[in-house]
């Protein structure tokens, strides 16, 4: 049973989003461990190290009681709503952590040892805190009086740019919203944006054309057929030659036909006829490849949704019974976007050939209305043959 392809298409999506919106039904506790650990730990800086935890999940502490740092860890790079960014395979993009700045301003405090907010609860930090300067063993560097070379303190959040990966760097760049649309879609989203390309680029020729020709302009030819009845056909030819309407060329030789003796009507309907259909020809040139766009985008579309949905199931037999969203986010993203950007494509490309192709028609409706009054115009003609 012949099945068509927008409906194959949308009813792919409605799959994709019913699966969607299973899977991210689930509790949200199932996320990746080291994500939900990192998060905890960082508090309110997502790329600060975390404490290094010994096999009991303690904190390993050093000869002063301090928490030791766990200064390799790698932590998932998270995008501006604090989510997981992950790469083409779902898992999560991972970078290397902030190791804590010696020489931070202190938090200020109050008689209690509290730290004091401002306004809208927010640290407020010493600025002016200087610490010594220390050497290579962890020693204070002295000046030439014996004294301790003081440092100002670091601001909190200054330098965090610099340690951040050149991929965070291009965020802001114009062109980064489509890079990642055409990364997350895959290879069937750069052939539907290249399909995308050429329907614009078609649709745009074809206008030109029918506006360059005058396709769709009529009204000359009752004008020519009333000098063909009272002037006769020289005047008449005379008066059309000189145009690049389809309808005026099939006249013209209409006319010349019906004005040569040595050729009889047979021949005469035979050339017109040809003529016709030569400007017919070359006024749906091209539309075919909005047609054949307009069938496939969908279906283009379609295979990237299935491919999405294959590699979303690869992800959930990786990851086994714990069903992970964010390793799932791509493959969905994949199925859910190809699907839209071959119905995006295929609506335009199918209403521009459905429209110039209805001018073609018409055109050729006036081509033959034109011929047969040229061929029927002696039965009413008003004056002398010229």
């Amino acid at each position: 049973m012949n099945r068509n392809p927008l409906s194959l298409a949308l009813g792919g999506a409605l799959i994709a989003l019913f699966f969607a919106g299973s899977v991210f039904a689930q509790d949200e506790a199932d996320l990746p461990d080291a994500i939900g650990n990192a998060t905890e730990q960082v508090g309110a800086d997502p790329m600060a190290c975390p404490v290094l935890l010994d096999e009991e999940g303690e904190p390993v502490l050093n000869e002063d009681g301090a928490p030791v740092l766990n200064l390799e860890a790698e932590l998932p790079q998270l995008d501006d709503e604090g989510e997981p960014i992950v790469d083409e395979e779902g898992q999560p993009l991972m970078v290397a952590c902030v190791a804590p700045d010696p020489l931070a301003c202190p938090a200020l405090t109050d008689e209690d040892g509290n730290p004091l907010t401002d306004e809208d609860g927010q640290t407020l930090y010493d600025l002016e805190a200087e610490f010594p300067e220390l050497d290579e063993n962890d020693e204070p560097v002295l000046d030439e009086d014996g004294e301790p070379v003081m440092l100002a303190c670091t601001p909190p959040g200054e330098g965090l740019a610099e340690d951040l990966p050149e991929e965070a760097d291009a965020s802001g760049t114009v062109f980064t919203p489509l890079l990642r649309l055409l990364d997350a879609g895959g290879p069937i989203i750069v052939i539907l944006a290249i399909l995308a390309i050429l329907v614009v680029g078609v649709a745009l020729v074809k206008l030109i054309q029918f506006v360059w020709i005058g396709v769709g302009a009529f009204r000359f030819v009752g004008a020519a057929i009333e000098t063909l009845k009272s002037k006769g056909h020289k005047s008449a030819l005379d008066e059309i030659s000189t145009r690049k309407n389809p309808v005026a060329r099939v006249m013209a030789a209409a006319i010349r036909g019906k004005t040569n003796p040595d050729m009889d009507d047979v021949v005469v309907r035979e050339e017109v006829t040809r003529v016709a259909q030569s400007q017919l020809d070359g006024l749906e040139r091209g539309l075919v490849v909005l047609s054949l766009i307009a069938t496939i985008a969908p279906l283009l579309g379609l295979l990237g949704t299935v491919l999405g949905m294959i590699e979303a199931f690869q992800q959930m037999e990786t990851v086994g019974d714990r069903v992970e969203p964010a390793v799932l986010a791509g493959g969905i993203w994949e199925a859910l976007l190809t699907t839209a950007a071959g119905l995006t494509v295929a609506i335009p490309a199918a209403v521009s050939f459905t429209w110039l192709q209805r001018s073609v028609d018409v055109e050729g409706q006036h081509m033959e209305d034109a011929a047969t009054q040229v061929f029927t115009a002696p039965l009413y003609k008003a004056g002398p043959e010229t």
